[in-house]
C-alpha cells in the first residue's frame, strides 16, 4: 500500500473507535432483536406516494408495484402514538421524514 491509502486506513480505525466508544458510554442505543422488523402495513407513517401503480423488471420478473413514503429511522421507534414522538426523537433516533421506496 502507499502512503495515501495507509493514511485512510488509519483515519477509519480512528474513527471506528471513536464509535465504538459512544456506543460503549450509552450514546448509541440501538434496539437490534429479531422481532423488531419494519413492515410497512403496521408502520404509523407509512404510506402510498399514489394510487398508480408503476411497472418493475428485476430479471426474468414484471412486476408492478407502488412507491411507498414513510418515515424511516437507524434506529428503531418503539411508540404507541404518533403524541409521542417530536423533532428530537427524530433526531436522536437518525430518522429521515418522508422517505421514499
Amino acid at each position: 500500500m502507499d502512503g495515501l491509502e495507509d493514511e485512510a486506513v488509519k483515519k477509519a480505525l480512528v474513527s471506528a473507535k471513536k464509535m465504538v466508544e459512544a456506543a460503549s458510554k450509552g450514546a448509541i442505543k440501538p434496539v437490534m432483536t429479531p422481532d423488531v422488523v419494519y413492515s410497512a402495513n403496521m408502520s404509523m407513517t407509512g404510506r402510498t406516494e399514489s394510487n398508480l401503480a408503476f411497472p418493475l423488471s428485476y430479471g426474468s420478473a414484471d412486476l408492478e408495484g407502488f412507491k411507498f413514503i414513510d418515515t424511516v429511522c437507524l434506529n428503531p421507534l418503539d411508540y404507541q402514538s404518533l403524541d409521542d414522538i417530536n423533532p428530537d426523537v427524530l433526531k436522536a433516533n437518525f430518522c429521515v421524514q418522508n422517505f421514499k421506496y
